[in-house]
């Protein structure tokens, strides 16, 4: 009997956006992930950074070199309110935005993992935002949202271990 071969895994643009967000210095979310958690108490605090889809960017055509935009979406809410605290999701896309203007975030091996499975890391070469962040709405009614695109510029770091 034959073994199946595996499939090797590659970085995904997704994967890759929420890592590089989660190390960002001075990003005081509760947490980065491509869908808010269920129990919004676990994230009331400090707020929750979203990078639900990809909405546009090409690859290089002849380079490992990835160039997508992503969205964002930094949220607040108080649980068990109605009340809309905009000046947490402002202040986390206003986090984001310095991370984008500081050289030290960018170049770093990435560690990547999701779902219980490590992928290859990946390094961000560069990062910045392409819209002004804007107020949305979410369906709950209680959530405070600031949505806003994200250019990256990141390669799969082959073959390199995250330390």
């Amino acid at each position: 009997m034959t073994t199946p071969m595996l499939a090797a895994l590659h970085p995904s643009t997704d994967l890759v956006a929420v890592a590089w967000l989660r190390t960002l210095p001075g990003l005081v979310a509760d947490g980065v992930a491509n869908q808010l958690p269920a129990n919004e108490a676990s994230w009331a605090a400090n707020g929750f950074v979203v990078v639900p889809m990809v909405v546009g960017g090409s690859p290089h055509s002849t380079m490992p070199l990835r160039r997508p935009v992503v969205q964002c979406e930094c949220w607040g809410t108080v649980a068990g309110s109605d009340k809309l605290p905009w000046g947490i999701p402002s202040q986390l896309a206003e986090q984001i935005r310095f991370g984008c203007l500081d050289r030290d975030t960018f170049g770093r091996l990435l560690p990547i993992t999701a779902n219980g499975v490590t992928y290859p890391s990946a390094r961000v070469l560069s990062a910045k935002m392409l819209t002004e962040p804007h107020r949305v709405w979410h369906d709950s009614g209680d959530y405070a949202g600031v949505l806003f695109n994200l250019a990256l510029q990141w390669i799969a770091a082959s073959g390199e271990e995250v330390q």
